[in-house]
């Protein structure tokens, strides 16, 4: 899931071609050795997540929220609120300042880490239940987008003048929850 990732940074870098090429010769032989001789499991949860894509995105926010808090629709909140910031601040970056979007890359690429892990995760446990997304073993991995969001918003803080109140009403009401 990282190398796809990386690759993209690399080329939004503009990092020439005969640099990139060695990583994606290692990152096609990494994939390609990992899933030699692979059997996929039950295919229920990719069922589920099709033909209940509410569900599915139930599981994502409690995923991405559960770090913050304990409380089911609490933590559905702040899932919702993490995606929203995170993506919010990324394309207004791509659009407006891309010279501090090159800067805080490899936060837009941690965080993107993060909700392709919980999206995987999703497809894969989303059959033993929407409350797997509470398990600890996920914290970690969800807690990368939280990073990446906290540390895009005080690197942006300055560029985000017209949005600070709103920014802090709601940073006021989320420590409230």
């Amino acid at each position: 899931l990282i190398w796809p990732l990386v690759i993209a940074a690399l080329f939004y870098e503009h990092v020439e071609l005969k640099k990139i090429i060695p990583i994606v010769v290692t990152a096609l032989a990494g994939t390609v050795l990992y899933f030699w001789h692979f059997t996929s499991p039950d295919k229920m949860s990719e069922k589920i997540a099709l033909n209940h894509p509410q569900t599915y995105l139930h599981y994502l926010f409690l995923y991405f929220g559960h770090s913050l808090s304990f409380l089911h629709k609490t933590a559905i909140l702040f899932g919702i609120l993490l995606v929203v910031v995170f993506i919010s601040i990324t394309i207004y970056l791509h659009i407006y300042h891309r010279k501090r979007l090159i800067v805080l890359l490899p936060f837009v690429v941690l965080g993107l880490y993060a909700i392709g892990s919980g999206m995987v995760s999703g497809l894969a446990r989303l059959n033993l239940g929407v409350n797997e997304a509470f398990s600890s073993r996920y914290t970690t991995i969800s807690s990368l987008l939280l990073i990446s969001t906290i540390v895009m918003l005080f690197t942006c803080y300055d560029l985000l003048r017209k949005f600070r109140t709103s920014i802090s009403i709601v940073a006021v009401v989320c420590v409230m929850l």
